[in-house]
């Protein structure tokens, strides 16, 4: 990925512009903004299900993230916000994307695989670690309300990992499962009841087919690989 194989790019860091969080029945709400993810190029793929044609496939990885964000934290009983910025550690998250595949031809007889739309799951295996800076009131209030309600802190990192997911790990990483199991795709793709050549699986809506990439040797780059 890093080296750009098969058009992606890399992720490391990883810049989110903000993620919320509301917890209504808390009265607390908190938005993280300027968001700097790391650790995202080591991510592991755990498990892969490839079903085409109206089926539901999906991929699940495993990751280990350091993130850090400037954190704003809205309570209902206060009209002044307090700031923070906090570093977080996030260990085993599990991401489980699935979505659906179709094929189609356009007027052209181009052939295409058409993708989505996804559904990102996030599971934590351990609540994260995090600190607050600078050592303020503000700080101390933020960390008092992140302990004692961890739901919040869970709720957050599960919103971080999504926006990852959807802005470019997600879109990046998930081609390369489906170029590795080139082999076990169909060498013709019935689409209807006509037989049309193989289509080249990426995250974006509609991808077209790039010459030679089920042979493991494409023929030429690919610019339209992510979306992100």
């Amino acid at each position: 990925m890093e080296a750009g194989h098969m058009g992606m790019k890399p992720v490391d860091p990883a810049i989110i512009n903000s993620v919320v969080v509301a917890m209504p029945e808390q009265g607390v709400s908190i938005l993280l903004r300027n968001i700097n993810v790391t650790g995202a190029k080591w991510t592991k793929l755990a498990d892969r299900i490839l079903k085409p044609f109206g089926t539901k496939s999906s991929v699940k990885f495993l990751s280990d993230l350091h993130v850090t964000g400037e954190l704003t934290m809205s309570m209902a009983q206060l009209t002044t916000p307090f700031l923070a910025t906090i570093t977080m550690d996030m260990q085993d998250v599990e991401s489980n994307i699935t979505y659906t595949l179709s094929g189609q031809s356009n007027f052209n007889n181009d052939d295409y695989f058409i993708i989505g739309p996804e559904r990102i799951a996030v599971r934590n295996s351990r609540i994260p670690t995090f600190f607050l800076q600078p050592d303020t009131e503000d700080t101390r209030i933020i960390e008092l309300v992140l302990q004692t309600n961890q739901s919040i802190l869970d709720h957050l990192a599960n919103e971080v990992v999504v926006a990852l997911m959807r802005n470019r790990l997600g879109q990046d990483f998930c081609g390369a499962p489906f170029l590795d199991v080139g082999g076990n795709l169909p060498k013709i793709a019935i689409l209807g009841e006509t037989a049309v050549a193989p289509l080249y699986l990426t995250l974006e809506s509609v991808a077209p087919l790039m010459p030679g990439v089920l042979g493991g040797c494409p023929t030429r780059s690919y610019p339209n690989t992510t979306t992100g």
